[in-house]
């Protein structure tokens, strides 16, 4: 059992900060390592970190012994002096505990519990040769993401309280094996609560489990000290709650919109890319962020089968794919506002874009914001071929698939209508809202 420790405050990582000897060769970076269930709800893997020590009682014992469960610690008590004593920074997980022949990458230097924000709170030291791309992203503005790993001997049901070790798969409860992250009727989650966690790794990765896990500053540096950690996490924070609320706003508009859209039979027109824009679009595809950036910015929107071309390669345009995923996007935002993932779908901008761009791909870019701006001569343009063609079938014609190729077409229409939602997040104007989804029901 480790010593209750008191909170630090957001003042004393500042003091810390000030100690930090310049030194060329190493980046200091303040981040977020995990926030507490009371506040934050569980991770995308269904982990939760109770704040502090305090009683629970799950809505459906498994026993009578669990009807109140004593929780130990929490992040108030173990997360900084676990971290202290055992944390180090990796890659994607790739720790001394997942291999023994893994090299820490990074030293944890200081670690705080901050109770005001109720998240944990890390400043870890890298190597400049060995992190060089990632604090060149950091020193533009734009966040790393992390992920915690830690050590349980068990942890607690958030449904029935039973405890059990996150290696006994046989003793785990139904409710953790088969319905981790739902919803009981009664209101509460499924998830598993872990109130002594033993931290041992942070790792820089692509998608963190913890929504709120990324870096807040590079904090010291060769000359400088950077912005007070203690002013920067809470308007990082407002902005990023209130993009979030936005980004629900615009999903429910968009799910209305096709409401709409459907009573109206309206349409856009699309067309499969021909041999000249699939050229273009492979040429583009590894800077696909760049590109996605340049045309959410100039009010361009791809059809389904150029942005299939664009991310996955012109291997993957099949005639039969793209007319099994152009019959479910007419309601793909109504089935996702109903999905029990929605928050996980709302917070994944995967396809928001990057926009440390090039002129050379700006150039390149051209001729697709050309041909597929929303602006009015453009979409005029469009419904002027589509009139001249005599020739043509609709996204709705019914079609017998595969149980194995509807799941993939499912993943499709659901990563496509993402993008679609980072689209509307950089222009959220009725207008463009109801010419994207129209291109949902097109006709080609």
């Amino acid at each position: 059992m480790f010593p209750k420790q008191s909170s630090k405050t957001a003042s004393e990582v500042e003091v810390f900060v000030k100690g930090i000897k310049p030194d060329p060769k190493v980046s200091y970076i303040h981040l977020i390592s995990t926030g507490a269930l009371e506040w934050y709800g569980p991770n995308k893997r269904g982990d939760s970190f109770n704040e502090s020590s305090r009683i629970y009682n799950p809505p459906v014992p498994d026993t009578n012994d669990c009807r109140e469960i004593h929780l130990e610690g929490g992040l108030e008590t173990f997360h900084n002096p676990t971290f202290m004593s055992n944390g180090a920074v990796y890659r994607e997980h790739q720790s001394i505990v997942a291999d023994p022949s893994n090299k820490p990458l990074g030293k944890v230097v200081f670690a705080m519990y901050n109770k005001p924000m109720h998240r944990g709170e890390l400043v870890i030291c890298l190597e400049n040769d060995k992190w060089h791309d990632d604090i060149e992203r950091l020193s533009k503005g734009l966040p790393l993401f992390f992920s915690m790993g830690c050590l349980c001997s068990n942890d607690v049901c958030s449904i029935c309280g039973r405890r059990t070790s996150p290696n006994d798969n046989a003793g785990r409860c139904d409710h953790l094996k088969y319905q981790l992250k739902n919803f009981l009727e009664n209101g509460t989650q499924v998830h598993a609560i872990t109130d002594h966690p033993v931290f041992y790794d942070i790792s820089r990765v692509s998608c963190p489990a913890d929504k709120i896990a990324f870096s807040l500053a590079k904090v010291a540096s060769e000359n400088t000290l950077v912005h007070p950690p203690a002013v920067i996490p809470v308007q990082f924070m407002d902005r990023l709650q209130g993009r979030r609320a936005d980004r629900i706003s615009l999903l429910c508009k968009m799910a209305a919109e096709e409401t709409v859209i459907d009573s109206t039979n309206q349409s856009l027109p699309y067309g499969m890319p021909d041999d000249e824009e699939k050229k273009l679009l492979c040429e583009l595809s590894p800077h696909a962020p760049e590109v996605l950036y340049v045309l959410n910015k100039k009010k361009a929107v791809l059809p389904f089968p150029q942005f299939l071309c664009l991310v996955c390669g012109e291997e993957m345009v099949d005639d039969g794919i793209v007319d099994t995923v152009m019959s479910l996007l007419p309601s793909v935002h109504r089935n996702i506002v109903k999905d029990r993932d929605v928050a996980d779908f709302i917070d994944d901008g995967t396809w928001e874009g990057d926009c440390n761009v090039s002129p050379s791909i700006v150039s390149k870019t051209e001729p697709l914001v050309s041909r597929y701006s929303l602006e009015e001569g453009p979409v005029q343009v469009r419904v002027v071929h589509a009139v001249m063609r005599k020739e043509g079938k609709t996204a709705s014609d019914k079609r017998v698939v595969s149980p194995a190729a509807g799941a993939a077409a499912a993943g499709l229409a659901k990563d496509y209508a993402r993008y679609q939602l980072s689209f509307i997040t950089a222009n959220p104007d009725p207008r463009c809202i109801r010419l994207t989804l129209a291109g949902n029901r097109s006709s080609m």
